[in-house]
Order: structure tokens, then C-alpha cells, then sequence
């Protein structure tokens, strides 16, 4: 079966805010965001046609941190077991960092003993998208959110 390893390019929501976006200012400082019962209140349903996120470069350098960028707009990865989602074990929906895009759930992720977040699935197929990547001396398939192209892993075939 098919797994996605997955990067940075994501932030936790709690399982209550399973549809909904909050914009946040800590997501510059840490991507490591899960909504309270009382926040959850606060946000608003997500919807793709009316959440705006910055489109130009300048702007994204300010919203997120170094590696965050380098990971969702250079292609970058970070480290193995020293990434924020590797080995998080809490209930949520992970979103896209840069669109609040809902794109996988933590009911679809698996211990790949990888060092990187896995999952089996995204929450809806038409969020991300594939395309085939020459990088490195390999053919791989790559996974983007379809809204912000934030680059966000691999497919491999050795998942559960």
C-alpha cells in the first residue's frame, strides 16, 4: 500500500476544528498550533474561495520561519526525527501551513519509523496533487496542496 512521508508544510488542528481555519501569527513561530475548546469557538469554517493566504514571495518569507519556506517553496525537507510532526501522537487534522488547507487526518497516519510524518491517505484527493519528481538521481512521486503548491513529501510504496 501506498504512504505519503510528509514535511513542515503542515500545522495540527485539534479533532473539534476538523473544517475550520484559524489565521494565526504563532504559525510564524511554531507550527506546532492545536485550537483549544475555546479557540475552536472563535474560528471560522474553512472555505476555499474566500481564505485569502500571501501569494508573492516576500510575503510568505514573512509568514513563515526559514525552513518552513525552504521546505513548502525551495522543495527542501528537514531533518529526520528532529522535524515538530514526526512523532506526534495528538488527534487532529494537519492543514497546509501557508492556504489553512485541511489535507490529512491523524486517523490516516502511521509509524513509517522514517523520522517523518506518514500517512495513508489525504483527507480528499482533490486537495493535493502528484507530480513526478527527477531530483536527487531518482524518479519519485511528489505531493503538493493543490490551493498554495506548498510542497509537502513523497508517495513510497512500502506503507501498511
Amino acid at each position: 500500500m501506498k504512504h505519503l512521508l510528509l514535511l513542515l508544510a503542515m500545522s495540527l488542528f485539534s479533532s473539534a476544528a476538523f473544517t475550520q481555519n484559524t489565521p494565526s501569527k504563532d504559525t510564524a513561530k511554531s507550527t506546532n498550533k492545536v485550537t483549544t475548546k475555546a479557540e475552536t469557538k472563535k474560528v471560522q469554517k474553512y472555505n476555499p474561495e474566500t481564505c485569502a493566504f500571501p501569494k508573492d514571495d516576500d510575503a510568505l518569507k514573512k509568514l513563515l520561519t526559514p525552513e518552513q519556506y525552504a521546505v513548502t517553496k525551495k522543495n527542501g525537507t528537514e531533518r529526520p526525527f528532529e522535524n515538530t510532526y514526526w512523532n506526534n501522537h495528538h488527534a487532529g487534522i494537519y492543514v497546509d501551513v501557508i492556504s489553512k488547507e485541511p489535507l490529512f487526518s491523524s486517523k490516516d497516519k502511521f509509524e513509517s519509523e522514517s523520522g517523518w510524518p506518514s500517512f495513508t491517505k489525504p483527507i480528499d484527493k482533490s486537495t493535493v496533487v502528484e507530480k513526478k519528481d527527477i531530483a536527487h538521481g531518482m524518479e519519485r512521486i511528489e505531493i503538493r496542496s493543490k490551493r498554495a503548491d506548498s510542497h509537502l513529501g513523497h508517495v513510497f510504496n512500502d506503507g501498511p
